[in-house]
This record gives C-alpha cells, structure tokens and sequence, in this order.
C-alpha cells in the first residue's frame, strides 16, 4: 500500500480526467509555441523581424564610377522635407576629398538586380554610390506595404567618388514585397537623396 501511495503521489500532478490530460498538452504546447516565437525561430503570429542593417559580403571603394544607372527622377535633396529635384543630368564628381567640395546628388547602380531569384538569376546583389568623394553614403530598403526599413551600412565614398557593397539578398532578411530603393548621402552638415525609379522584387 504504501508503495501505491508513492506512485499516486508521484504523479499527482497529472489529471486523472480525460479532459484535464487534454487541457495540461494544449498548455504545455502553448508554452512551446511561445518559445518558438519569443526567439524568432517561427513566424505564425508575428511578423518576421528585419534587421535594421544589412549584412555585407564585402565593401569596397571602386577604383572607376558606376555611372550605368541613369540618375534617378525621384529625388529630395537637403533644402526641404519632401521637396522633389531632378538631377542634373550634367554632375560631375569634383575630385579629391576636399571637405570643401559641395555635395552632389548620389547617383550609380543602387541594386544590380532587382528581381532577385527570379528569371534564373541569384540572390547575390552589388550596390553603388556615386557622390562627392569624402561623403558618407547609405542605401536604404523600404517595404512598400508594412513601411518596415533596413538599409546597408554608410561608408565612405573614394577619391574616384564611389563606393560599392556586396551582399546577398537571402542573407539580409528582407521579406516578401516590393522594396523602395534610396541612396542617402551626407557631407559637411549637407544631406541629398535619391530614389531609384524601379522597386526591389523580392520572392
């Protein structure tokens, strides 16, 4: 007898009722589900977090422009809070890094592919900024649907008055959806912008 009463005592914390077995799995699986998601390792009833910069390959300071892409239409400059400027078709990078040197609009190929994973391409992508040699220069990623961002580190643009990043799309924890594409340069107390005119497309 006293043996059963060890093994009733034992495991007294089990339900004897069908339905308090059925109650005490539903809890314990609830407490994992919470685990799960508290730790990001699911998704179910939040959204997936996007870093707030992009892991890079590999940074570089190209020893020739990336002048490819035309410069963006869609663009605000330092003068006003959503004021729009077109770019001057005509800029030239001044040479040097004289911290004297205006700033001039960031232009270049802001993503080498913007279908990423699609049409048989990968998911490695290649980012430049052209702008005053001497500035900093960032790229930032906007969902277009959730307004959630995350952009590529700043760097320093070269005396050629360019800068690239190499990274990866599957590596930079972007979600499904379009992605609004900005250039962000800043010298001196100035700050230009440029928006890509094509979104990124991402699967």
């Amino acid at each position: 007898m006293a043996i059963n009463g060890s093994k009733q005592q034992r495991h007294s914390w089990w339900p004897a009722s069908k339905k308090g077995r059925v109650a005490v799995l539903i809890l314990l699986a609830l407490v994992v589900l919470a685990v799960l998601e508290l730790t990001n390792t699911t998704h179910l009833l939040h959204k997936q977090a996007v870093p707030p910069v992009i892991p890079v390959v590999k940074t570089t300071k190209s020893s020739t422009p990336t002048k490819s892409t035309p410069k963006p239409a869609n663009s605000s400059g330092s003068a006003a809070a959503g004021a729009t400027q077109t770019p001057d078709t005509n800029n030239k990078l001044p040479s040097g890094t004289d911290s004297g040197l205006p700033l001039v609009q960031p232009f270049g190929t802001f993503v080498s592919n913007h279908r990423p994973g699609q049409d048989g391409s990968n998911n490695d992508e290649q980012s430049a900024c052209n702008t005053t040699p001497g500035a900093k220069c960032y790229i930032q990623f906007t969902n277009l649907s959730s307004n959630v961002t995350t952009k590529l580190p700043a760097q320093t643009v070269g005396s050629d008055g360019s800068t690239i990043w190499s990274w990866n799309v599957s590596n930079a924890g972007l979600t499904s959806g379009s992605w609004r594409i900005t250039a962000v340069a800043s010298l001196n107390g100035q700050t230009k912008s440029a928006t890509d005119t094509t979104n990124l497309e991402v699967q």
